[in-house]
């Protein structure tokens, strides 16, 4: 077959290929600025990584979504197969060959692991490290800057702290489990929880731990009190405070800053904050088959449920919001007044301003979907996009965007007007929409078919 097909980024056409890998995003991954692009070309069996224009050396294969950015762009990586082995690829330099490059999900088993896979290379904050799980035989170990640590029999792929000069993860040999923190060895316990260790804003190791049949929460090496079960730590966004939470026999509760809370039925971990100053706190809390929202340490009214993730405070503390329901509907709650009910509200989609002034969501009613600005219902689209951010306040709150659907076609709404049409929104920077300042609005867009079978546009739009 010969190349026939090619990469279009802003009218501007790369090497043709005979195919495209699908990245985890599509046939392209852009970087977290958005400013640049890597792609796998195919040709004769070949795999070829082209970053910003330039090709790599064929390989015989990569790993499928091993490609990936550094977080300020600087820095690219990918997993090849150099002779049936797997080597890893940073910024053009092969590192050393081994049996497998693996990721969390490969090496953890699947019950005990609750949250979706990691990257295969994790780079540190400041992008200037990396650190990745190998095999060589049955073994496991993790490879910290290129220099190899300790074999185990499974490993929890490894974190980094805030400030990039710490990493631990957690790894088993001989039926017990350990965390190792910069390349020392922890205690041994019967389990660690899955989603641990975690790193404290302030570079603390912190992790859940079983033994004889008992959790308790570790810092720093340091047991805490024992019980029946324990979750993952939350930590406040400036560091200091900390809550997770812990069951008791049949009954659970939060323990802030080592204060044990009121005791209920269940928790719901996923909805556990604080505000960004760290002074406010909010959890969601089951008790009788009814869910409820403990704000500062006061229970709200009953609900049905409350919807995961839901929790968000503004940008100044001030206000919390949160979305519920009962078998009349889905509303949400905003500084403890129920909204207008829908159908549906949609996870992840609640947002305040920069300023705390203005505040939207996405809702729907039957089949459409919506978004809700300043308690302004929108028009109804066949979907609005819930990737996460899926509504986006420019930095001084003017302006609002957010991604929509109809039928096939995708394009951005900013304030009530809709943008050009694409066949697909592209992630940048963690989201499918970026302000790159108060009166600028970027994004990455597909179109399919044409003279070519896809072209992908950066697009910038200017506030008027």
């Amino acid at each position: 077959m010969a190349p026939s097909r090619a990469v279009v980024i802003d009218g501007k056409e790369g090497k043709r290929y005979e195919d495209f890998m699908r990245l985890r995003n599509g046939i392209a991954m852009f970087s977290p600025n958005g400013r640049r692009v890597a792609y796998v070309g195919i040709v004769g069996g070949k795999y070829f990584v082209v970053v910003d224009g330039r090709e790599s050396k064929p390989y015989a294969g990569i790993i499928t979504d091993s490609v990936v950015f550094c977080p300020d762009s600087s820095r690219v990586a990918f997993v090849a197969d150099v002779g049936g082995k797997g080597v890893v690829v940073i910024d053009g330099q092969e590192q050393k060959p081994y049996d497998g490059i693996m990721t969390t999900w490969l090496s953890v088993p699947k019950a005990s692991f609750q949250e979706k896979p990691h990257d295969l290379i994790t780079f540190s904050p400041d992008s200037r490290r990396f650190a990745y799980v190998a095999r060589a035989g049955t073994q496991l170990f993790v490879v910290v800057d290129g220099a190899e640590q300790g074999r185990y029999d499974l490993v929890i792929s490894p974190r980094f702290s805030p400030d990039s000069r710490r990493i631990a993860y957690a790894a088993k040999k001989d039926g017990k489990w350990r965390v190792i923190a910069d390349g020392q060895e922890g205690r041994q316990y019967d389990n660690i929880h899955a989603r641990t260790p975690v790193f404290s804003p302030d570079g603390k190791i912190l992790y859940s731990a079983e033994v004889s049949g008992k959790w308790t929460m570790v810092v720093e090496n340091q047991e805490g009190p024992r019980y029946d079960g324990a979750g993952v730590p939350v930590f406040s966004p400036t560091g200091g405070r900390v809550a997770y939470g812990v069951r008791r026999e049949a009954k659970w509760l939060v323990v802030v800053d080592g204060r044990e809370q009121k005791e209920y039925d269940g928790l719901l971990e996923g909805n556990m904050t604080f505000s960004l100053d760290g002074q406010r706190f909010a959890y969601e809390a089951l008790e009788g088959g009814q869910a409820l929202v403990v704000i500062d340490g006061k229970e709200s009214p009953r609900y049905s449920g409350i919807i995961e993730g839901g929790l968000v405070f503004s940008a100044d503390s001030k206000q919390l919001a949160y979305a519920a329901g009962r078998d009349s509907g889905r509303f949400v709650v905003l500084d403890g007044v129920e909204q207008k009910q829908y159908d549906h509200i949609l996870a992840g989609t609640l947002t305040f301003s920069p300023d705390g002034r203005r505040f939207a969501y996405g809702a729907g009613i039957d089949r459409k979907r919506f978004v809700v600005i300043d308690g302004i219902k929108g028009r109804d689209y066949d979907d609005v996009l819930d990737y996460v951010p899926a509504i986006v306040f420019s930095p001084d709150s003017q302006w609002v965007a957010h991604g929509a659907r109809r039928e096939t076609k995708r394009f951005v709404v900013v304030d009530g007007t809709e943008g050009r049409e694409y066949d697909d929104l592209i992630t940048i920077a963690g989201g499918r929409l970026v302000f790159d300042s108060s009166d600028r609005l970027r994004y990455v867009a597909v179109k399919l078919g044409g003279p070519l079978p896809s072209e992908i546009f950066v697009v910038e739009e200017t506030m008027r």
